[in-house]
């Protein structure tokens, strides 16, 4: 059932060969493996422990996984560690019960509202074109996230609040890279278990493509006030929207297949919500959560964005 890959088991065998593995005691699964990393003479280390340069992951094990939050996010953002599925679990299709490589290379990204009216402008429109042009990186937006930058940016800002762009400025950093097809309009797909809900899904993605932009923003604004209209922490509710769509887009196995890095950009006003609610240096129910200025930053190759780059270079 393992089917353990050859070229995996080579790289193992190599000399002072680290892992860390999250799997049930016990497991006719978990047995199996050790016996072939024990004969490949790999050295296993803790959860925590940042020589290991492999992860085994249990199909039944992602809740743990997703408890040691900060460990999980930050390995990702590291180019030599690699990380493996396996096991039988009764939620996933016999498909992915095999050992095969997940998390290799790119992310998908979204946004929420607050960093969009709070940070609409060259960085944002920087970030954006940029995950349009790298081949690994992909970017989407809730319909009820446009909903809420609408809301947003007819607002005036809050005394001693964040400052936030105008109206029209916010709009068009939403819907101008919508138009150009740099950033899409989605959700997370429902489990492949759920036919019926992945067919109203499938359908969905479809109507919202097909719309123009003010058909779009038509459309969003519905879905928004149907959601939200009577949520007295519309804000909140929101952000949480976001971020747990993310995660649901993590825990799909084809994704993961796909992407290594399931990224929300935030807003700096934001943080302070999210400490309480347990981030912690950029980690957050297993996902990562970043900033606008922290992504353009960084000079990961799997993100392929050097700090000089201006948007007319990436355009």
């Amino acid at each position: 059932m393992l089917r353990f890959p050859p070229l995996l088991e080579e790289n193992m065998r190599r000399p002072d060969r680290t892992y860390c593995l999250y799997a049930p005691d016990n497991h006719v699964d978990t047995e199996a493996l050790l016996c072939i990393l024990d004969d490949c003479k790999a050295r296993r280390l803790g959860h925590d422990d940042s020589k290991a340069r492999i992860v085994f992951i249990h199909n039944s094990m992602w809740s743990e996984v997703q408890k040691n939050s900060f460990s999980f996010v930050m390995r990702r953002t590291r180019a030599d560690i690699q990380f493996f599925r396996f096991g039988v679990e009764p939620s996933i299709p016999p498909a992915y019960y095999p050992i095969h490589e997940i998390f290799a290379i790119g992310g998908i990204m979204t946004i929420t509202p607050q960093a969009i009216v709070e940070g609409a402008g060259e960085s944002l429109e920087r970030l954006i074109t940029l995950t349009h042009q790298s081949p690994f990186w992909d970017a989407y937006i809730l319909p009820n996230a446009i909903g809420m930058v609408d809301e947003l940016a007819k607002k005036p800002p809050k005394n001693g609040g964040p400052a936030i762009v105008d109206y029209p400025t916010a709009l068009t950093a939403v819907l101008l890279p919508i138009h150009n097809r740099f950033l899409a309009v989605s959700s997370a797909p429902p489990s492949l278990n759920d036919y019926n809900e992945y067919i109203d899904w499938s359908i969905d993605q479809v109507v919202l493509s097909d719309l123009d932009s003010m058909g779009l923003l038509s459309e969003c604004r519905t879905r928004f006030k149907a959601c939200h209209g009577e949520n007295k922490n519309v804000e909140g509710g929101v952000r949480w929207e976001v971020i747990n769509d993310m995660r649901r887009m993590q825990e799909q196995p084809a994704l993961q297949k796909t992407y290594r890095r399931f990224v929300v950009i935030v807003a700096e006003s934001e943080w302070p919500h999210l400490k309480t609610k347990g981030a912690l240096n950029g980690a957050l129910n297993g996902i990562e959560v970043n900033t606008v200025s922290k992504m353009l930053k960084e000079s990961d190759p799997m993100f392929l964005i050097p700090e000089e780059w201006s948007v007319n270079q990436a355009a």
